[in-house]
């Protein structure tokens, strides 16, 4: 895998960044990622639990995966962690949000033709957005991954890279464009 992350020269790209302790799959494996632009929806740092550590990453660019402006075909290693399942400003219960986001991988999975208007759920959106903006041959690292997420990444035409116990170790899959 780091001759895959080697041999690409487009842009690696960081959403909803900062990541300030690294990504487990490239500890785990040893990999090496270059530095990426580092996107998110504000400029601000986010701090989510009270174990977060203060840090200095800065966001370079701000970016929001429902209305990515980056060109098809534009970018090499697409970097995401722990992205929320569904909008922050949601009103749901975490029960009924969970139950809304498999039923979203439920139709995404079933149906023929998939629009990223058709989905709150933001995983989905990203995966779409990873389909269109990944250069053939490279690479969609996502950390803090859903239950169906590689089964839908599978079905818009990546290749999971690491074996379901790494996976569920690191929280983490590596799919190749």
């Amino acid at each position: 895998m780091q001759q895959i992350l080697d041999r690409i020269t487009q842009p690696v790209v960081e959403i909803a960044g900062p990541t300030p302790h690294g990504y487990k799959i490239a500890e785990k494996l040893g990999l090496t990622i270059r530095k990426p632009i580092i996107t998110n929806i504000t400029k601000q740092t986010t701090v989510y639990t009270p174990d977060d550590t203060p840090h200095d990453y800065i966001v370079d660019d701000i970016a929001d995966i429902r209305n990515f402006k980056h060109a098809d075909k534009s970018i090499g290693i697409l970097l995401c962690s722990y992205l929320p399942n569904i909008d922050d400003d949601t009103k749901m219960t975490w029960q009924e949000a969970e139950k809304f986001v498999d039923s979203e991988y439920d139709k995404a999975l079933t149906v023929k033709t998939i629009k990223k208007e058709d989905f709150r759920a933001l995983h989905i959106v990203l995966l779409m957005e990873a389909k269109r903006v990944l250069v053939p041959g490279c690479v969609l690292i996502l950390q803090g991954t859903h239950k169906l997420d590689t089964q839908l990444a599978e079905a818009l035409g990546f290749k999971p890279m690491v074996s379901p116990a790494i996976e569920d170790e690191t929280e983490s899959q590596f799919y190749l464009q």
